[in-house]
């Protein structure tokens, strides 16, 4: 270790800056540190001289501003900024033409500098937890070789149309912000692979959702969504499509294109009967309806031999089809909070099942084929009206946690 660099660590320490994770390249000349302002209100004009640094985190409270000065890291590649005080960041911020990633979280960012779009090598752009930060400026579609965008639990209103400009984007979170119309300009950027807006106030979708032909994952749980595109049937790629907590009373007639589809999610919404659509769904291996207004599955159901996970809780189920002892994959049905009395003997045939959870039926009994569930971990019995649980179920072999109002 060069005796200057000691020399500098030891002075900005002084002054009360705190590091670690300090690594020095094959000279001794120090290239990444993690560096925390604690009790200081301002950083050191010292920092500044390393200008080989490749990596550098500011976190501190009692930090106000990010000085220009920052422009002489000229070497810096990844940039994480924290600090609840910090209201503003600097226009030179834009000379950092070799940062690869910049984190600014728990802030009070209003808005960015339009000089951000300069950062002409930005792969990573992570901007979260800034309530006060409700728009983008449309100079974030100069950020051509951007390929994520990660802006959860910001006060975003909308999306800067200018993203549709961005070619390499392959995921977008803009989880709980205040969206209340869906960017259609994330339609445009075709090569995208995950998509998360949950826990916004979006009340449709747009039919340009369709193009969005490469998209995996798509997250619009807790929004107060009604009705979705027909369009949906056109991403051919989706595994994941989450949708729970918003107020769907129907699905699209067909999505028979969706073949890549594995779990979805339409828990806690509004609707009324077993969409048959569904069963086009043939390599599904989770679904959620819970929390519905289901009075009935159908025999059909059985189609989906797939499945792995199975949720109904919380509908007005009485009974479920023999059916359902054909799905031979299926590891976890939960059936809680219905009116369920007995279930189908085919049940028995469900030899991979670990998970079953009956809570709150009507179960006066338990019969004592449920002993040929060899496979089953976790049994949920709670809140039904039973006087024993049968000695062939206490004796299953895996089963390591069994929950009743029993003593």
């Amino acid at each position: 270790m060069s005796k200057g660099s000691v020399e500098l660590l030891k002075l900005l320490e002084e002054k009360g800056i705190e590091f670690s994770h300090v690594v020095y390249d094959d000279k001794d000349i120090i290239k990444n540190l993690r560096c925390v302002v604690r009790n200081a209100s301002s950083i050191p004009e010292e920092l500044w001289s390393l200008d080989t640094l490749q990596e550098l985190d500011i976190v501190g409270d009692h930090i106000e501003a990010i000085p220009p000065d920052i422009r002489k890291l000229k070497s810096l590649r990844q940039l994480s900024i924290a600090g609840q005080r910090i209201i503003s960041l600097p226009p030179t911020i834009g000379e950092l033409l070799n940062l690869r990633q910049l984190q600014v979280v728990h802030t009070r960012l209003s808005s960015l500098p339009k000089e951000i779009g300069q950062l002409s090598s930005l792969e990573s752009l992570i901007l979260q937890y800034n309530r006060h930060l409700i728009s983008l400026p449309e100079e974030i579609g100069s950020l051509h070789d951007l390929q994520r965008l990660n802006l959860k639990y910001n006060g975003l209103t909308s999306l800067p149309s200018e993203i549709s400009l961005l070619k390499k984007l392959r995921f977008i979170d803009a989880t709980a912000n205040d969206l209340s119309i869906f960017p259609v300009s994330a339609c445009f950027v075709l090569q995208l692979e995950e998509l998360y807006l949950s826990e916004n106030q979006l009340e449709a979708i747009p039919r340009e959702i369709g193009q969005l032909k490469c998209l995996k994952k798509l997250h619009l749980s807790q929004n107060v969504l009604r009705s979705l595109p027909s369009e949906l049937n056109e991403m051919t790629s989706l595994i994941d499509l989450f949708l729970f907590h918003n107020q769907i009373r129907d699905l699209p007639d067909d999505l028979s294109s969706l073949q890549k589809l594995s779990f979805l999610r339409l828990g806690h919404n509004q609707l009324e009967k077993f969409p048959d659509v569904l069963l086009q769904l043939h390599h599904l291996l989770s679904l959620d309806l819970e929390y519905n207004h289901l009075n009935e599955l159908p025999k059909e159901i059985g189609q989906l031999r797939s499945l792995e996970d199975l949720s109904v809780a919380g509908n007005n189920l009485k009974e479920l089809p023999k059916e359902i002892g054909q799905l031979e994959h299926l590891e976890g049905l939960v059936v809680a909070d219905n009116h369920l009395g007995k279930l189908p003997v085919e049940i028995w045939q469900l030899h991979h099942l670990d998970y079953l959870d009956l809570r709150q039926n009507q179960f006066r009994e338990l019969p004592k084929e449920m002993g040929q569930l060899r496979k089953l971990t976790t049994l949920d019995v709670s809140g039904n009206p039973l006087q024993e649980i049968p000695l062939e179920v206490m004796a299953l072999p895996d089963l390591t946690e069994l929950s009743s109002d029993l003593e």
